[in-house]
């Protein structure tokens, strides 16, 4: 399994930024401006990983997470939320696919080690639950 992750990001220059971050990590970092994008990417390849920002210009997050979560139980998401409303939180975290959420006011530091230890944690259920025998299936 390649080190591979989709980033949600509407903001080039934050896709940017971040991008350089994980490069630097020798993780693939692959861009989507929308949730249209991103859903075209998915059926191209497959990503163990999605980093999502909470604004989506063309779907309400917890919309686009329920959505990944039915479509593609495997991946595990990661989502930098823009506000902390809490009726909006407890919808996105209640996802088995969301493994963490980065709360305002974020510190790229933080979102970096945090996605990188779900990208460990998805290798690491790779290697111990094979898709036909995985008790983490519903």
């Amino acid at each position: 399994m390649d080190k591979s992750i989709l980033y949600l990001q509407a903001n080039e220059r934050i896709a940017d930024n971040l991008k350089g971050r994980f490069n630097d990590e020798g993780i693939e970092f692959i861009h989507a401006s929308n949730a249209a994008e991103a859903f075209e990417l998915l059926k191209q390849r497959e990503f163990y990983l999605m980093l999502s920002d909470g604004f989506i210009p063309d779907m309400r997050v917890h919309d686009f997470v329920q959505k990944c979560a039915s479509e593609y139980p495997d991946m595990i998401l990661d989502v930098c939320m823009d506000l902390t409303d809490p009726k909006y939180v407890p919808i996105i975290v209640n996802e088995d696919c969301v493994r963490k959420v980065f709360l305002p006011p974020w510190n790229i530091e933080d979102i970096v080690e945090g996605v990188k230890s779900s990208i460990d944690e998805a290798f690491i259920h790779r290697d111990l639950c094979p898709q036909d025998k995985c008790p983490c299936r519903r």
